[in-house]
């Protein structure tokens, strides 16, 4: 059993509607599935709502379901926990995202059964001060 953790495009009904059918496809297969709060509230699914602070703490997988925005917003929530993320693209580019939709379901087949490289990408932190205020950070 593994844990997943899964990232939603905010304003794509279809990455809602996917998000609901990976996470029913997963539970079936005695994976555990967790959301950041607001991504489980849209996708009906507030029972497995963490709060964003605690995301990525243990999981073995986060599942990013949008476009390039999505996922940065992805890397940010478990830059800190070394997880590996799978893109899936619901954007327009799809820059950053590996998987359609379509190939989701064979792209975790492939990841549980060890059939899957990881690309180590460089992140960089970066610190804005404003004022007296310098711990504002982000991660891109």
């Amino acid at each position: 059993m593994s844990r997943v953790g899964l990232v939603l495009h905010h304003q794509r009904e279809e990455a809602a509607t996917v998000t609901r059918e990976v996470a029913a496809w997963l539970a079936e297969r005695d994976h555990e599935v967790e959301l950041p709060e607001g991504d489980a509230a849209l996708a009906g699914l507030e029972d497995r709502g963490v709060p964003d602070d605690w995301f990525g703490q243990g999981l073995d997988l986060v599942v990013s379901l949008g476009g390039d925005g999505t996922m940065l917003r992805t890397v940010s929530l478990v830059a800190e926990q070394d997880v590996p993320i799978l893109g899936v693209n619901f954007g327009q580019l799809g820059y950053l995202t590996e998987t359609e939709p379509a190939d989701l379901s064979t792209a975790l087949e492939r990841f549980f059964a060890g059939e899957h490289r990881i690309e180590e990408r460089m992140l960089l932190e970066i610190r804005l001060a404003r004022g007296a205020a310098a711990d504002d950070r982000h991660w891109i």
